[in-house]
């Protein structure tokens, strides 16, 4: 409660102006329904999951993810990026849990996140929680694998997610979806959306939260012996997230206008590991982000621009030292605001220029609640970035976009941070990084081979440089990670598909990275983990994707990814192991089919196969493989009402048996562990939800 209470001052101000926001919109509206036109008769397209080819003429490989299309399932944000080629989610398991996204086996401190095209990833902590964002109030995910489209800045191994919160909106439309499941999940959504004129709108206002008391298997930490193996309830497992987003465009002669406010606030517990529970271990968040663009055209020329205020906090509390080595609880607060540009020239047919600007700054604060008498540490950084890109066409159907990026970088501890690992002249340090990058592409008929390769990098956050007061101790020594990485591969999409098709899209690719002075956390005396630069890696891999729509009302989808990876120039017991939380094989793949006798209905079926992964770099901690087989049914129920039904984990699968290498004794040669996330969080058995929606 104390930890909440801490939300409640800063949540009062930021709801206040979402609010605001919203209202605004709507007010602004309101005036012009008299201008409307007449609706058309014509219902929207179907909307269907499906990869497809990015809009960034100079991005690789990517996966679009229309939400419209999952609107009868009860499924979330880090569930949808597991199933697309190429991409693993890190979670404590269980629905709503803390979750990040990695992209062909980088970390997710080297995945980029974007909101609507605003960078939401932070100076305390690279990666960004995906259990806090809600599917419904997004209406595109793109995933990008490999290259980034240039306006979105950045240089990130792996690639980037970006979150669009307005796609095409058509008439007005407002919806209600309504569900209750397994394990108390429970979620009550209302979105609403209108084109008035010139203008047009989106906004969402919703709750959804789950009790997480899944029964899972325990070895009770003892993985040689089965006497004290037992199955027991999960808990401190539960979550409540509510979100308030809205979002406006206004259409001016050659260009438009746009703005948002986004607001979530999220309450959950932290289970501990499946050995050891904990009971009172919290994490309590709350973020706002609001931004303003516009984009503009004429005369060859293309420019856009838009400035965003982002604010994040959590409330870490873990009185008992139920998760970490000792007492803690923690708040932490960052800031940022920044300015993006980006200008486009049709110098010539053959020539398209580009260039991008971004300035930001972030502000970070950290307090130990535990002992108010200290002073907040406080960390500050500043950064500006600019690139140039030619997009040369040679010929009809080959192109080549160079493109030069140059970030600069100013990161402070403040007055008030006592670093544990200080040097004589311990403050500000200035950094400069060039990461040019190339892709290539060629295009024929329904035909394109792509390639690209570039050099990357990632700054050390403020908690890798000065630590956290706790037992994370800082190094303001780090040098910063960088590589390099390239992919390659090809895209088919057929207009007319081979009977009985109606479309066949194939995707497939090879990639590769070379990581070097890569940020870990190496235990030290006294329980810390001490933040060190540790030797480079090596990663590669394979990935492909199809997609068929019949004729018949049926569509197949699936993908693969292989992820190899080694571990290289580090200390003897790493070297050549494999890298942590990286699984080896990945399999997805789903049906979707509408019967011709009951087109009012959709039968859904999937399949997931994730091959078992090692939780240490020296990779003696093992998870097991898991197979997770699910189904669902929707079904129309008029013109303005939609019941959904879905099932996951169907086999219950909640234990397997790993290898033990070398084994102990002749007769022990495999021991029991739970089917768990990467990160080791034991995952639920069987389950099953049911979702109520409906349209106005």
């Amino acid at each position: 409660m104390q930890a909440r209470a801490f939300l409640l001052e800063p949540l009062l101000k930021q709801t206040t102006t979402s609010l605001a926001t919203l209202a605004l919109l709507l007010e602004l509206a309101s005036p012009l329904r008299a201008q409307q036109g007449p609706e058309s008769d014509e219902e929207e397209s179907e909307v269907i999951t499906i990869v497809g080819s990015s809009k960034d003429s100079q991005a690789g490989f990517t996966t679009k993810i229309a939400t419209d299309a999952l609107v009868g399932e009860t499924t979330s944000v880090a569930e949808v990026l597991g199933r697309s080629v190429g991409v693993s989610v890190r979670s404590l398991g269980g629905l709503g849990g803390f979750a990040s996204v990695s992209i062909r086996g980088a970390s997710p401190s080297n995945t980029a996140m974007y909101i609507d095209g605003v960078p939401v990833s932070k100076l305390g902590t690279a990666s960004q929680d995906l259990g806090a964002f809600e599917l419904q109030s997004f209406s595109e995910i793109e995933v990008f694998r490999g290259a980034v489209p240039m306006r979105l800045g950045g240089a990130a191994m792996g690639g980037a997610v970006e979150f669009r919160s307005m796609g095409h909106v058509a008439k007005r439309r407002i919806s209600l979806s309504s569900g209750a499941g397994s394990f108390g999940a429970k979620h009550l959504i209302a979105r609403a959306a209108e084109r008035i004129g010139k203008w047009a709108y989106v906004a969402s206002l919703g709750y959804r939260g789950a009790d997480g008391d899944y029964r899972y298997f325990n070895d009770n930490g003892t993985l040689l012996r089965d006497d004290d193996d037992r199955y027991e309830e999960r808990r401190n497992n539960d979550f409540d997230m509510v979100h308030a987003h809205a979002r406006a465009s206004y259409g001016l002669a050659n260009g438009t206008l746009e703005a948002g406010t986004r607001t979530t606030l999220k309450y959950q517990g932290i289970p501990g590991l499946g050995s050891v529970q904990s009971d009172a271990s919290s994490l309590d968040s709350l973020s706002e982000l609001v931004d303003v663009g516009f984009r503009r055209s004429g005369g060859g020329l293309r420019v856009s621009g838009k400035s965003y205020l982002f604010f994040d906090q959590q409330v870490y509390r873990d009185l008992m030292g139920e998760v970490g080595l000792g007492n803690q609880h923690n708040r932490y607060r960052t800031t940022s605001s920044g300015l993006i540009g980006n200008l486009e020239y049709l110098a010539s047919p053959m020539h398209l220029l580009k260039a991008s600007f971004d300035v930001g700054y972030e502000r970070f604060r950290s307090r130990d609640l535990l002992d108010t008498s200290n002073a907040f540490a406080r960390a500050w950084r500043g950064s500006v970035g600019a690139a140039l890109a030619d997009e040369l066409a040679i010929g009809s159907h080959f192109s080549v976009v160079p493109i030069l990026r140059i970030d600069g970088q100013r990161t402070s501890a403040g007055l008030d941070w006592d670093p544990v690992v200080a040097t004589p002249e311990t403050g500000p340090r200035s950094e400069l990084f060039f990461s040019p990058r190339m892709t290539m592409s060629y295009a024929r008929d329904e035909l394109e081979l792509k390639a690209s390769a570039g050099r990357y990098f990632r700054a050390p956050t403020s908690t890798e440089l000065f630590g956290d007061r706790g037992f994370l101790v800082g190094n303001p020594e780090l040098l910063a990670e960088t590589g390099l990485s390239a992919d390659m591969g090809v895209v088919h999409q057929w207009q007319q598909a081979p009977e009985p098709l109606r479309t066949l899209y194939v995707q497939a690719a090879v990639f590769g990275a070379q990581q070097k002075d890569a940020i870990v956390l190496l235990p030290s005396a006294g329980g810390a983990a001490l933040a060190q630069n540790l030797g480079s890696a090596l990663l590669y891999g394979i990935e492909a994707s199809l997609h068929a729509q019949f004729k018949t009302g049926l569509r197949l989808g699936g993908n693969y990814t292989l992820i190899e990876s080694e571990q290289r120039e580090t200390l003897r017991s790493y070297e050549g192991k494999r890298l942590p939380l990286r699984p080896k094989h990945q399999v997805y793949a789903r049906a979707d089919y509408k019967p011709a006798l009951a087109s009012w209905s959709m039968l859904t079926a999937d399949l997931t196969y994730t091959t078992g992964n090692a939780l240490d770099a020296a990779n003696l901690s093992l998870v097991p493989a898991r197979f997770f087989v699910g189904a669902g049914l929707q079904a129309q129920m008029g013109s303005h009402w939609l019941l959904g039904f879905t099932a996951k984990n169907l086999l219950n699968q909640r234990v397997e048996s790993i290898d033990l290498d070398p084994a102990p004794r002749p007769d022990l040669k495999t021991a029991p562990r739970a089917v768990a996330d990467f990160l080791g969080y034991p995952l639920p058995g069987r389950s099953f939800y049911l979702t109520l929606n409906t349209t106005i």
